[in-house]
């Protein structure tokens, strides 16, 4: 037996309850508590990710931007033609392991789950949306049974 009780379930209830300090929570919902505000810090960097990869969509699918008489720089072509797709990841890796950190965080504090389920909705809706504008109007030309990236010749001319 132990010195604690007489049975061993009566021993770990005792020292699991005397193993937690006395108050308001503890060191388990402290450290839920940090982690919910630690995940609501990282809100600004999701929105500028998301704010980058909404600029990439947008170039992305204007057919003057791929041209010369775009008026764009080449650089910026160059950088959206290398950094868009990996970009995309990243931003879907991120998103996920936020929404993830953030419903488990609040979920084991107890309390705020509604705010980060919406707030995390929120994010995967604009990521949706922002999806269907980049494969629409590809859909369409698919559907139509033209190439995926065609745009009808008078797109290509760049008006004043």
């Amino acid at each position: 037996m132990t010195s604690l009780g007489s049975s061993p379930a009566a021993s770990w209830g005792e020292v699991r309850s005397s193993a937690i300090p006395a108050g308001r929570g503890g060191a388990r919902e402290a450290s839920a508590e940090h982690s919910v505000l630690m995940a609501w810090a990282c809100v600004p960097c999701l929105v500028l990710g998301l704010l980058v990869l909404t600029a990439g969509i947008v170039l992305k699918e204007q057919p003057l931007f791929w041209r010369n008489i775009g008026g764009y720089p080449v650089w910026l072509r160059d950088l959206v033609r290398i950094f868009f797709w990996p970009w995309l990841g990243i931003c879907v890796a991120g998103l996920g392991s936020w929404s993830a950190w953030i419903l488990g965080a609040t979920a084991q504090r107890g309390r705020g789950f509604a705010a980060a389920t919406w707030a995390a909705a929120g994010f995967w809706t604009t990521f949706g949306c922002l999806m269907v504008y980049m494969t629409w109007n590809n859909l369409g030309n698919v559907i139509d049974g033209r190439e995926w990236h065609y745009h009808a010749p008078g797109a290509l001319e760049r008006t004043l």
